[in-house]
């Protein structure tokens, strides 16, 4: 008979769900600043490009609040699952056609698209128990700090509308995803101690010794 209760996740399958975020962000990170030191940036990008992903960014973080907001809402009956995946479609489709509507059309619906799974492939790999969703709270806040702090401190105007052409913007997606690499850095730290704590014995006071089997020996003085 199946136990009810979860198995703790094996410590090497929590380091691998933890990488592929941090490999992503850094590998944004880079192109990013392959667009500053190199001639030509990674993967065809250009200059201009990189600045308007920049801008579809904020889009991104802005979106994720309310979709994030959704996803939280466990509903039990039937009309309201229909409402949370009629909200949730609703915000969705707002935020594609506000991508849609940017510079670039298809091409910024793209941008949204894949800036939101490297923003949040983290969350997206796991399941959104109550846990996973306080940790998606907290990534979504350190982005929005994150992002609105280097903006300020690397001089870049308050509307992001008017970052176009400007080359602080490659500086800034640089270090913005270099941050978020950091963060999952530490929170898949965190889970690879968690999944190695769990499979150590527990030892210590008030621990009953463990029983030794009885040999033939004792059989025969039984």
């Amino acid at each position: 008979m199946r136990s009810g209760r979860m198995r703790p996740e094996p410590a090497w399958t929590a380091a691998a769900r933890g990488l592929l975020p941090v490999a992503a962000l850094l590998l944004t990170a880079a192109t990013y600043r392959s667009a500053v030191r190199a001639a030509r940036p990674w993967f065809g990008f250009t200059r201009e490009w990189l600045a308007t992903m920049m801008q579809i960014e904020f889009l991104v973080i802005h979106s994720f609040a309310f979709i994030m907001l959704v996803a939280w809402w466990k509903p039990q009956t039937v009309p309201l699952k229909v409402l949370r995946w009629t909200v949730f479609a609703a915000f969705s489709g707002l935020y594609l056609y506000a991508a849609f509507e940017s510079e670039g059309g298809w091409a910024s619906v793209a941008a949204f698209l894949g800036l939101t799974a490297v923003t949040y492939l983290g969350a997206m790999l796991r399941r959104l128990a109550t846990g996973e969703m306080v940790l998606l709270g907290f990534r979504w806040l350190f982005n929005s700090f994150a992002f609105l702090f280097l903006a300020d401190k690397l001089g870049l105007p308050d509307t992001v509308n008017d970052w176009a052409g400007r080359p602080e913007v490659l500086n800034f997606g640089f270090w913005y995803f270099a941050a978020l690499a950091l963060v999952e850095v530490l929170i898949a730290g965190g889970r690879w101690l968690a999944a190695t704590a769990m499979k150590e014995p527990r030892s210590g006071l008030g621990t009953p010794p463990a029983e030794t089997p009885p040999t033939p020996e004792d059989h025969r003085a039984g």
